[in-house]
């Protein structure tokens, strides 16, 4: 099994897969670090939850290019070469560079074309940077062909699906990305989101439920919870968990913007924050 590592991008995971455990033992010294270099880890928070600075992460970001750089440059292992590929577009992406990290999963595809996890990160690129829908749609699709029981390419593609509209798509993919993998709180509150949009406010109650108790920390489940209780007349509901939203400690930017719809719908019910 390979490991990864995963940063999030508009609600879905992008992930760089790590080979270390492909190594053997006897490898060189020098050819041990320049892996590492290719598997360093681009999470934007620290061990204690705490966000890394941006000089940290760009630190990050161009060790983690020149280490795969190496390794593409020198091993002759194709499935090495493929994941690194695939780490360096990860990291050429996360730098806002999305016609090199485009240039590495074509590569990292070309030289491994039956892993998944290369054509859902292809599929984001497509989607998310580059706006091309259908494109994204045609690689997450054959990424499950080709990886099946990966949980996170069924919410990726759902992601898609909620984005453009098509809505019954979209709970189709979370639901199976659930079955999948119970445990992973972005699926419910993605399809919660889906049942928002439908105005289907107990299912979403419910959804959004499961995802804090995954998930305590998320700032945007409390406040989409609140906005569902308030939509069904659960004003008492409604205001405990816009007062939640606000207690938690907010990690992305984003969150500040969530925060701040929660005191105005607190203002709006006649509730303190």
């Amino acid at each position: 099994m390979v490991n990864t590592e995963c940063i999030m991008t508009s609600r879905i995971a992008l992930c760089a897969g790590s080979f270390l455990l492909m190594v053997f033992l006897a490898v060189s010294v020098a050819t041990a670090d320049m892996i590492d270099d290719c598997d360093k880890s681009l999470d934007p928070f620290t061990e204690s939850g705490e966000l890394k600075d941006d000089k940290t992460l760009l630190e990050n970001q161009n060790i983690k290019i020149s280490g795969c750089t190496k390794v593409i440059e020198t091993s002759k292992d194709n499935e090495l070469v493929a994941a690194a590929h695939n780490n360096r577009g990860f990291a050429y992406l996360a730098s806002q560079k999305a016609e090199e990290a485009l240039a590495d999963y074509d590569k990292a595809i070309q030289l491994a074309p039956g892993n998944g996890t290369y054509y859902k990160n292809r599929g984001t690129l497509y989607f998310h940077y580059l706006n091309q829908p259908e494109a994204a749609l045609a690689d997450y699709t054959q990424g499950i062909s080709y990886a099946p029981e990966d949980a996170s390419i069924y919410m990726a593609r759902g992601v898609l699906h909620m984005n453009v509209g098509r809505g019954d798509d979209a709970l189709e993919d979370f639901d199976k990305a659930i079955e999948l993998n119970p445990d992973l709180p972005a699926s419910y509150f993605n399809r919660a989101t889906v049942y928002q949009q439908m105005r289907r406010y107990d299912l979403a109650i419910i959804d959004l439920t499961q995802c804090i108790r995954l998930e305590h920390q998320l700032v945007r489940s409390y406040a989409m919870r609140g906005l569902a209780h308030e939509m069904t007349g659960l004003r008492d509901k409604a205001v405990a968990d816009y007062q939640s939203a606000l207690e938690v400690r907010p990690l992305l930017v984003s969150h500040d913007q969530v925060r701040e719809v929660a005191r105005t719908r607190l203002k709006a019910l006649g509730a303190s924050p």
